[in-house]
């Protein structure tokens, strides 16, 4: 179905845009007529209203998201169900996916890209203390907002054992993004684990501009921060952190070990230019002295 700026979905939606095509849907902006606040209409596209795995994969996003009440990962609302086509009601926000922000700038300083983790461990530390594991986590399903902070987006493939509509199940094949789930996905594993390896990954990606195996994390970012990102990706599951909360504490004492070591160099830079301006002056006044 088309829809137009103007036109009223459900009696509850006026769309105030044009479409946008995403993969498998197509994506509008609109005012909820409730409260005149702004959402996103994403619309199901028509030519996979019979294909089984995508329609099922976008009715599971939508029951695992309105589940999730959360600061860092998109909102879900309810909607009246249209008899004609399959859509979900979002929240808007105004950002770019930290696909693009990576496209842009490439790779990000360490302590900016420490910061970013963080901000998707706290996010993804909720899902898990709901059962949810998201499955598919990679820069594509991280908006980076205008003031500096995340949403999570997209739980078509995530695990959660109460979900009335579970793709994992019957479609285990569907293992996330090539480079960013551990080898085990391949063979059916499902754990938080998973997740925790996938942000590894991202971090990888966000301080040297590629994931492993396709760049190397520069020298000038701490050896301590390299260590825990080695950890978080390490192939075997028992060697990873085993939580988020595990993962972000380990991260955040790299991190001031890091930035204790950047002062110190500076120290020694300091002190070394103090040390050549007295001689300087010991020998000019040894000088004026003759």
């Amino acid at each position: 179905m088309n829809l137009s700026p103007g036109d009223v979905l459900d009696n509850e939606f006026r769309i105030i845009s044009f479409p946008k095509k995403g993969g498998t849907s197509y994506v509008y902006r609109a005012i909820r007529l409730s409260d005149r606040k702004e959402v996103v209409i994403k619309v199901l596209n028509e030519k996979f209203k019979n294909d089984k795995a995508q329609v099922l994969r976008f009715v599971h996003s939508e029951e695992i998201g309105l589940k999730l009440s959360h600061p860092r990962i998109i909102k879900y609302f309810p909607h009246p169900e249209n008899q004609n086509f399959r859509y979900q009601v979002l929240e808007y926000v105004n950002g770019e996916s930290l696909r693009e922000k990576l496209v842009k700038y490439k790779k990000f300083s360490w302590r900016k890209a420490v910061n970013m983790a963080l901000k998707i461990l706290d996010a993804i530390n909720y899902i898990h203390s709901k059962g949810i594991i998201h499955l598919d986590l990679k820069p594509e399903n991280i908006i980076v907002l205008e003031n500096g902070d995340i949403k999570i987006i997209d739980f078509g493939i995530s695990y959660d054992p109460k979900a009335k509509t579970s793709p994992w199940m019957d479609a285990l094949k569907i293992s996330g993004t090539p480079g960013y789930y551990p080898p085990e996905r391949l063979e059916g594993a499902i754990s938080k684990s998973v997740d925790i390896y996938s942000i590894g990954v991202i971090l990888y990606e966000m301080l040297s501009g590629g994931i492993p195996d396709e760049a190397d994390i520069p020298d000038d970012v701490p050896k301590e921060i390299r260590k825990v990102v080695k950890r978080a990706i390490d192939l075997t599951p028992g060697k990873r952190f085993k939580s988020c909360s595990e993962f972000a504490t380990a991260l955040v004492k790299a991190a001031r070990k890091g930035k204790k070591y950047r002062i110190n160099y500076f120290l020694i830079f300091l002190l070394i230019l103090i040390g050549i301006f007295i001689y300087i002056m010991v020998k000019i006044a040894f000088i004026l002295r003759e």
